[in-house]
């Protein structure tokens, strides 16, 4: 059997995929955390209840798998389909399986790390698999997603580092929806964001909408065509919402008699805070504890991808309609940030408790 011939777009790959990895792995090494050290990443809400879970996760799957659909820690006793449909889905979890009692930590690192990078190679793929540059120039753009401030101030949310590297995934099936009319790629990618977590997965869904409409503005068609590529959109993301019912209704089901009676919502028009304090976050360390509860989005990405996305404007081949579609999708995100009605709009109509401005990851 010949071995498969080795090619310098894979050595890319595993560069993008290994380079935050190290970068990151450096850092906790440095800090002298678990495995590295005496130390944890256990801390705030990845140390106070996500440690529960993943404990609670690895003792149903070897042990007791009928709790993973009920339990009686839980209260009195209760269902736990809507709370796994949450925080445990994501198939990287198996990892933590190889790490029993106090080493627990040690795989929570690791899968950590894994996350980092995923996000990079998933990145790297969509920019290489879509030629928008070449395998070793596109380092520069998906390492800098991986390590991105958003990545950094949320590392302790692990349940949502995931969505880093699917969100690449379902951009990739969506331009190879609208530009082959094929669905089936954007179906599986958005079906699996949705069962891995649909609240972050609600946030890729409400970003595709305004990516279609600058990508139908970006290619010279006719109204009847882009009616037809509109439809398929929709028809495509209804079928990858009907296909992960199965998490979906019953998660529906558990928010109406739990977290779904939490309603902290405020439609005033009003700010949040002033504006010009987003221009902190375009430089790096702009973040600590006390960001936590309130801040700014944290959506720091390098200098060359901020210069990059000025000059598309400036000097960018695209049409002038499509700038237009940007320009307007781009100051809907910013004053997301600051506007309180736009605010809710991305997280499910209800203000977020710690850790404003979620959807910064765009």
């Amino acid at each position: 059997m010949r071995l498969p011939r080795f090619r310098w777009s894979h050595a890319s790959s595993w560069a993008s995929f290994l380079i935050p990895i190290i970068l990151m792995g450096s850092y906790f090494w440095g800090r002298q955390m678990a495995p590295f050290g005496p130390h944890s990443i256990l801390t705030v809400d990845l140390g106070q209840q996500y440690v529960d879970f993943f404990a609670y996760y690895r003792q149903a799957l070897l042990h007791d798998p009928s709790s993973l659909l009920f339990s009686w820690q839980k209260g009195l006793g209760g269902e736990m389909w809507g709370t796994n449909a949450y925080y445990l889905l994501s198939p990287l979890n198996l990892i933590l399986l190889a790490f029993p009692g106090r080493s627990l930590s040690s795989g929570i690192l690791i899968l950590t790390l894994l996350k980092y990078g995923l996000a990079s190679l998933s990145m790297h793929h969509l920019i290489t698999h879509q030629r928008l540059q070449g395998p070793w120039r596109a380092l520069a753009f998906s390492v800098p997603y991986a390590m991105s401030g958003w990545m950094i101030a949320n590392q302790l949310n692990l349940l949502w580092l995931d969505i880093l590297w699917l969100l690449p995934l379902v951009i990739n099936g969506l331009l190879t929806l609208l530009t082959t009319n094929r669905q089936r790629p954007y179906w599986l990618a958005l079906t699996i964001t949705i069962i891995i977590n649909y609240y972050m997965a609600y946030m890729v869904a409400l970003f595709t909408l305004g990516f279609v409409l600058w990508h139908l503005a970006l290619v010279k068609q006719s109204w009847r065509q882009r009616w037809k590529l509109i439809l398929k959109y929709i028809t495509t993301s209804l079928l990858a919402v009907g296909t992960s019912a199965v998490i979906l209704l019953p998660t529906i089901y558990a928010l109406t008699i739990s977290k779904g009676t939490y309603h902290a919502t405020n439609w005033h028009w009003r700010l949040e805070y002033n504006p010009i304090k987003l221009i902190g976050k375009l430089i790096p360390g702009t973040f600590n504890f006390d960001q936590m509860p309130t801040g700014q989005p944290n959506f720091y990405v390098g200098m060359l991808m901020l210069m990059g996305a000025l000059l598309y404007f400036w000097r960018s081949r695209d049409r002038w309609n499509a700038k237009i579609i940007a320009a307007l999708w781009l100051i809907f995100l910013l004053a997301s940030c600051v506007i309180a009605p736009f605010d809710l709009i991305w997280h499910l109509g209800q203000f977020p408790v710690w850790y404003p401005d979620r959807f910064s990851f765009f």
